[in-house]
């Protein structure tokens, strides 16, 4: 499964966006709001972790299948 070009344009915008929001939001918030929020950021940034290395391996599965055997 490839990502378009842009289809990653769209998440990295998606997540520029979304992270700002959440960073923004708990800069005006009381300690333990600000702490929830930073906890959703860790999840939301290891989430894209996860989303790079599954596409990584993805596209190292796909380019292995295309490569002929001799």
């Amino acid at each position: 499964m490839r990502m378009s070009s842009r289809d990653r344009k769209g998440v990295a915008w998606v997540a520029a966006v979304w992270t700002t929001f959440v960073v923004v939001v708990a800069l005006f918030q009381e300690d333990v709001i600000r702490a929830m929020v930073l906890g959703l950021v860790q999840e939301a940034l290891l989430g894209s972790v996860g989303l790079l290395v599954w596409y990584v391996v993805q596209r190292r599965k796909s380019s292995a299948d295309e490569t002929p055997e001799s």
